[in-house]
């Protein structure tokens, strides 16, 4: 099976430890996706044995899939930057071609602080030729449209870009299908989840300025097309924009019997939501 190089639809394995990955990776690729994102156990684990890293490489690739992106984490005071710079290497050693990060609590540290974090992990990622995208991410100082502009100019690095959240997006801002013109280009990376409620509504009377107080939130990130975000008229403007990089379904919370089975319900849901005539395979 030829292997997808980069872009298409990824299956997130937050809930897919490194024990799990290997007996989910076939059907994962009948499920039809063409990449998997891996996260901290999975880098954890193989930074610990390099020997077993290899062996979940040459296992996705032999089930001909990618590597789409890899989660190094929040950029923190207690895993930075010993921790994420052994995620980091850890995922250029299995060929990640980008990493994805987040900044910490947004009333902890300092804005300066939290660009030469993620300047640092750019440079060493530059090195190899891999790519780092922001995750605006609730409870962090980088949410809306204006903090995600500001902070990837301030950043300025040739190698980062964004990893654009549906769901996150949803929290701060009301237009999802207007957030692709409105960012410019900048998406290089999407997250697709739905939100079981309006996301102003969620956050109302929540103190969002750390992400211990919204993790509370994971059970309101519903299954693809069944929350209230409109991803079908996102989905459009992906396609009708010309977004060629990968998709990436997340799964937070398992609603069916199995990570196998609500991988590929996720797969048929999107595929759903595509533009009349067309697959979406972004």
């Amino acid at each position: 099976m030829e292997m997808t190089t980069d872009g298409g639809l990824a299956c997130g394995l937050v809930l897919c430890g490194p024990d799990q990955l290997v007996e989910n990776l076939a059907p994962i690729a009948a499920a039809g996706y063409a990449g998997v994102e891996l996260h901290p156990p999975h880098l954890d684990a193989y930074a610990a044995d390099p020997a077993a890293g290899a062996a979940a490489r040459d296992a996705i690739a032999a089930a001909g899939l990618a590597i789409a992106c890899a989660n190094v984490n929040v950029l923190r005071d207690s895993e930075f930057p010993d921790t994420t710079f052994a995620r980091l290497d850890a995922a250029l050693a299995l060929g990640a071609p980008r990493v994805f990060a987040l900044m910490g609590n947004a009333q902890g540290g300092t804005w300066e602080e939290a660009l030469r974090r993620f300047r640092a992990v750019c440079d060493r990622a530059g090195e190899h030729g891999a790519q780092v995208v922001l995750h605006h991410h609730a409870g962090t100082p980088v949410t809306g449209a204006a903090s995600i502009e500001r902070f990837l100019d301030e950043v300025d690095r040739p190698n980062a870009g964004l990893l654009f959240d549906t769901a996150h997006w949803a929290l701060y801002e009301d237009d999802l299908a207007g957030a692709y013109a409105r960012l410019g280009g900048r998406v290089d990376y999407v997250h697709a989840k739905d939100l079981a409620a309006p996301g102003r509504e969620l956050m109302d009377g929540r103190p969002g300025d750390t992400l211990e107080g919204v993790r509370d939130l994971v059970p309101s990130y519903a299954d693809v097309g069944a929350g209230v975000l409109d991803l079908a008229g996102f989905a459009r403007v992906l396609s009708d924009g010309g977004y060629g990089g990968w998709t990436t379904i997340e799964m937070e919370t398992l609603r069916h019997a199995s990570f196998a089975e609500q991988a590929a319900f996720n797969a048929a849901a999107w595929r759903a939501l595509a533009p009349a005539g067309e697959e979406a395979t972004t």
